[in-house]
């Protein structure tokens, strides 16, 4: 735990609130969770063998494909397969983009 807390505080006073999970349960506040990522999340990482960051990060960037990115890519090119989400959603446009997600009246100025 030392080398990973130690990059993000500063003095120990501040290990108890930011690494305090580690020692006793916790209890998220409901509104802020979404039992269809949880679901998908805790399924996934079911399998992940050995159980480190590097192929805790694998599995969790492949589900993100899945359930974050696919969809988008979807609603903005009308196909599983396209080029770059991210360069694809450039070259569309803010504007027809946020259309295609939905959101076309929230388009800021």
């Amino acid at each position: 735990m030392a080398p990973v807390v130690q990059e993000k505080v500063a003095r120990l006073e501040e290990i108890p609130p930011f690494a305090g999970f580690l020692f006793h349960d916790v209890e998220p506040d409901p509104e802020l969770l979404d039992r269809r990522i949880l679901d998908a999340a805790g399924e996934a990482l079911a399998g992940v063998e050995p159980w480190t960051a590097v192929a805790i990060e694998a599995t969790l960037k492949r589900l993100c494909e899945r359930t974050v990115y696919a969809p988008i890519r979807v609603a903005v090119t009308g196909s599983k397969v396209s080029p770059g989400l991210y360069e694809s959603l450039e070259l569309l446009g803010r504007e027809r983009a946020l259309e295609r997600l939905g959101h076309g009246a929230e388009v800021a100025a």
